[in-house]
């Protein structure tokens, strides 16, 4: 019997939307999508000032508490 292999969903690339530096969404492909057909002259009226960036992996990160040793 041949082993079978169950594929994962892809996982999604996030997005963040900025205009003029101001967050405006974080979201997929889809939601910015959504959110464009949902205020469409807002997009076109500031789209010499919206950026879209994708975001990459988390990094971990833990903060260090600082302490003295006698």
């Amino acid at each position: 019997m041949k082993k079978k292999t169950i594929a994962k969903p892809a996982k999604e690339k996030e997005y963040v939307v900025l205009c003029d530096g101001e967050l405006w969404l974080t979201g997929t492909r889809q939601d910015i999508i959504d959110d464009f057909n949902d205020d469409t002259e807002a997009y076109v009226k500031h789209a010499n000032e919206i950026k879209i960036y994708e975001l990459g992996e988390p990094i971990p990160f833990s903060f260090v508490t600082p302490q003295i040793n006698f």
